[in-house]
């Protein structure tokens, strides 16, 4: 099996796999790039279960994690499930991803694998990702951020059908980090939910908009050590113990001064877009 590689956010990721286990979102950030990647991510077949060890760090219903001296296991519950489980290796940046054999190539657990592998160590590059709508204006990213079903996509919706020249992002989630010469940007992931929106596309983050459900339509400032908090609340990136979550904090914490951060308590209707918009070209001018 050949190396695939792609360029996100920055970093150089290396699948190692068979093509067709290889979500088609993917292909918007390939790169001919012969250099070393810098995460490389391995998935094999399988017709056993992966064999695991150490102690578990977090129980859900759709899976388990345990942690031993060499590595995190991360191990799938449901029988259902096209994926046995994935290891995260400690001491490289190597994940190695046991699919079973006989399921379908195209389960989301594949997808979803391969997705968080990438989190896990792009955080080790002081990068996060953020649970948010993103779009693009005036030459830098916007992020909207709110738990799922506040609205991200509707308030998205509402710009576009305004006409206001904004370019989507992505729908779900997307990377943010401080460049070499301490420049906000955000990048587009080909991870984007069930929203269909990606992009292969770097920009300066001009702010993150924190969405909360209301009668009425208005722009509230947060004051930093709110901000810091609540857009770490927003992070994707793993929080599994106190480092990871120190990380999370610490990355949040730098990129905070840097950007707009807000509160928009908002309807569903065409005003609450025109505000947030002429509240951007304010903060811009």
């Amino acid at each position: 099996m050949r190396i695939h590689t792609y360029q996100i956010a920055d970093l150089l990721l290396g699948i190692e796999a068979d093509e067709k286990y290889l979500h088609t979102e993917l292909q918007a950030f390939e790169t001919i790039d012969s250099t070393e990647p810098q995460i490389l991510i391995r998935l094999i077949p399988s017709g056993s279960p992966l064999q695991y060890s150490g102690s578990l760090l977090i129980h859900s219903e759709l899976l388990d994690i345990y942690d031993n001296n060499t590595c995190y296991y991360i191990i799938y519950r449901q029988e259902a499930s096209s994926v046995f489980g994935y290891i995260l290796k400690k001491d490289t940046r190597e994940a190695i991803v046991y699919i079973k054999a006989a399921a379908p190539a195209t389960g989301t657990e594949i997808m979803y694998s391969i997705r968080d592998s990438f989190f896990f160590y792009m955080q080790q590059y002081q990068r996060v990702a953020i649970h948010s709508a993103s779009i693009l204006y005036q030459g830098y990213a916007w992020l909207f951020a709110a738990p799922s079903g506040t609205g991200k996509s509707t308030h998205v919706q509402l710009w576009k059908e305004a006409g206001y020249p904004s370019e989507d992002l992505n729908g779900d989630v997307a990377v943010c980090y401080l460049s070499p010469e301490g420049i906000p940007l955000a990048a587009g992931l080909p991870w984007c939910g069930t929203s269909g929106i990606y992009r292969n596309k770097t920009m300066p983050l001009g702010g993150v908009i924190f969405l909360n459900q209301s009668s009425s339509d208005k722009v509230i400032p947060v004051p930093a050590a709110r901000g810091i908090l609540l857009l770490t609340a927003r992070c994707l990136t793993p929080a599994w113990n106190q480092a990871m979550m120190a990380r999370n904090l610490h990355i949040c914490q730098a990129l905070s001064g840097h950007i707009l951060l807000c509160r928009l308590d908002c309807t569903i209707q065409p005003a609450a877009a025109a505000l947030m918009k002429a509240y951007i070209d304010e903060h811009i001018s």
